[in-house]
């Protein structure tokens, strides 16, 4: 998933909640700051009880679960998560899997807030994925 700033100076604005908390994230060099403060909630909307179970709908600070490699250019920042850091993680996306083309889950991203000024939370980026045929996929070049 790719996302894209309008305004990227909203994001260096320190007056704002936002701002507080996505310049460090964005143009920081703390990893830690970063893996503390990314924050993955799922919501399964069309799927069996299993994978519902399994997925869950609780937020989850994915810096906290799973290693996070970032990578930086003048212009953008990459977060890359591996999801194999984890058995648990790397289980549920498996099942996740089998169930790929009749699954339908909306994420949602933000940065957690830890202090009162850097609330409320803004919506970094939103996806759906629905009905993904797992099977078309083309492995990526090593």
């Amino acid at each position: 998933m790719y996302y894209a700033c309008r305004d990227s100076t909203k994001l260096r604005d320190g007056s704002t909640p936002l701002g507080r908390v996505a310049e460090p994230f964005f143009f920081g060099d703390d990893d830690a700051f970063r893996d503390d403060r990314f924050k993955m909630t799922p919501r399964v909307v069309d799927a069996n009880w299993v994978v519902r179970r399994a997925v869950g709908q609780n937020p989850v600070l994915l810096g906290k679960k799973l290693k996070q490699h970032y990578f930086r250019g003048p212009d953008y920042l990459e977060l890359d998560i591996d999801i194999a850091s984890s058995a648990v993680a790397a289980s549920v996306v498996r099942l996740c899997g089998g169930y790929a083309k009749a699954l339908v889950v909306d994420i949602s991203y933000v940065l957690e807030a830890k202090h009162l000024l850097e609330l409320p939370e803004s919506v970094l980026g939103t996806i759906q994925i629905a009905h993904m045929d797992v099977d078309k996929g083309v492995p990526l070049p090593r």
